[in-house]
Formats: structure tokens, C-alpha cells, sequence
């Protein structure tokens, strides 16, 4: 028996609510109907199997309890009261170069946490990068993800959001794609990008004039910034043989001096 409190959030799936019993929860409720009718059930069911992999985790939003009536699939999850990045952004505009650290250093962690319990995210984007009380991040919506299997994905099921979405994601429209982890790593490189400038590098007044300069990787560099974070961001917007794995960003120069064990 939980208390509603109110709604905080709604999607095309479901809602989500402010929930109280013991303590505060996020609950997300989606309906069995919809859930049925979708020809891509598989990623309700990859979005409530992350959630309990994430059980305990210091970087993913958890499932402490799923339910179920006749109706409704019901996650019990952690409820993280700052806000989310977008907020954030849309607070300062633009961050300074220590703060991109900072959250980038967060997102890595996240990313790397998701990446070793074998999924890849595939929706990234700063609405998804939750802001605890302390400052601190928790990756959020797993409604997206997918299983590896041996460090890889196959889907030609396009998933993502437009400013976002990396062209290894596009090139399945039509075909059944391979990628790996390093998908996750463009849109990486998408909101360091946004950090630094205030708006997505793909940004168009149309869907297909946006994916258009997706595909070509084709984005500028607006005004000058440091040496070292033009550099990471070069390395992860990019095409995926030359995109950057998890040890390389680790190791990237404008990470040095980061301690990744603490």
C-alpha cells in the first residue's frame, strides 16, 4: 500500500510518480496494455532487468521492489530529489571547463558501471542524468537498453532522441546492425559538446537535415576551447572504428591527474 503523492514525469509509455511508504520513491507505472501492443516488448522487459542489476549501485537508478496488477507494471525506484542535468544546463547555459570535468568524470563512471553488467544505454541524453542532493549523478531510463553478447548489440530497431542519437544507431533503420559500448560514447561526446556550448553540435531546424549532419559527422566547433577537451570531443563524436573505448577516455589527457578507483 503506497501513498501517491504526486506525478513528476510523463512519457509515451507510462508515468511516473512521487510514491510514499517506508520512504520516498519514484514509481514508474506502465500499462500491460501498452506494454502488449508494442512490437518492441523486449525493451520494457531490458529496462526492469537493468534496474535490478543495478541494485546497490553508487551510479544507476535501482528497482527496490516491482509490482504488478491486472493493469499496470509497477518500479519502485530510488527518487533523487536535485533535479536532472537538462535542468541544469538550462540553469547555467554553459559549463566552465572544471565542472565539465567533473560531471564528465560522473558520466564515465555511470557509462563504465552500465557497460561491465553487459548493457549498452542507447538513450543518453542530459534528461537521463539524474542530480543528487549531495551533487553527485545517477544514470537514469533504461527503457532503451540493450544486451551484449560477447561486447556486442544487434538491433534494427532505431531507438534514441534526435540531437542525440549516434549514426551507428541511424544505419540500423534499414538493416540489422552490430555496434558495441562505444555507441553510448558518442552521445558522450554530444553533451560535452553541449556543456561547452550551450546546444547540440547537430542541431537543425529539421529531423532530416539534423540526421543528415549526424551521418556525415559533420558539426563545428563555434569558439575556441581548451586544446585537450576539443580533442576528447573530437574522439568521441566521430565515426565508431575511431571512436574512443573506456580505457582510452580514462587515459585521454584531459582527464589527467583523475584518480578512477576514488
Amino acid at each position: 500500500d503506497f501513498e501517491i503523492l504526486k506525478n513528476i514525469a510523463k512519457g509515451g509509455y507510462g508515468e511516473v510518480f512521487l510514491a510514499k511508504k517506508d520512504k520516498i520513491y519514484a514509481m514508474k507505472r506502465v500499462p500491460k496494455d501498452i506494454i502488449l501492443k508494442q512490437p518492441h516488448t523486449a525493451l520494457f522487459m531490458a529496462e526492469k532487468e537493468v534496474l535490478i542489476d543495478s541494485i546497490g549501485s553508487e551510479w544507476l537508478v535501482s528497482a527496490d521492489l516491482t509490482l504488478q496488477d491486472d493493469q499496470f507494471l509497477y518500479y519502485l525506484m530510488d527518487f533523487i530529489p536535485g533535479g536532472d542535468f537538462m535542468g541544469l544546463l538550462s540553469k547555467e547555459d554553459v559549463l566552465e571547463e572544471d565542472w565539465v570535468r567533473f560531471y564528465v568524470v560522473e558520466i564515465v563512471a555511470a557509462l563504465d558501471e552500465l557497460h561491465s553488467l553487459g548493457w549498452i544505454h542507447r538513450d543518453l541524453k542530459p534528461d537521463n542524468i539524474l542530480i543528487g542532493l549531495d551533487g553527485h549523478i545517477k544514470l537514469a531510463d533504461f527503457g532503451s537498453c540493450i544486451k551484449m553478447v560477447d561486447g556486442k548489440a544487434r538491433s534494427s530497431i532505431t531507438v534514441g532522441t534526435p540531437d542525440y542519437v549516434s549514426p551507428d544507431i541511424l544505419i540500423s533503420k534499414s538493416e540489422l546492425n552490430e555496434y558495441g559500448e562505444n555507441l553510448d560514447f558518442w552521445t558522450l561526446g554530444v553533451i560535452i559538446y553541449e556543456m561547452v556550448y550551450g546546444t547540440t553540435p547537430f542541431y537543425s531546424s529539421t529531423l532530416v537535415e539534423t540526421y543528415k549532419k549526424i551521418n556525415e559527422v559533420n558539426y563545428i566547433f563555434p569558439f575556441k576551447i581548451g586544446e585537450d577537451l576539443k580533442d576528447l570531443i573530437e574522439k568521441l563524436i566521430c565515426k565508431k572504428e575511431n571512436r574512443l573505448g573506456i580505457n582510452e577516455i580514462k587515459n585521454h589527457i584531459f582527464f589527467k591527474g583523475i584518480d578512477w578507483n576514488n
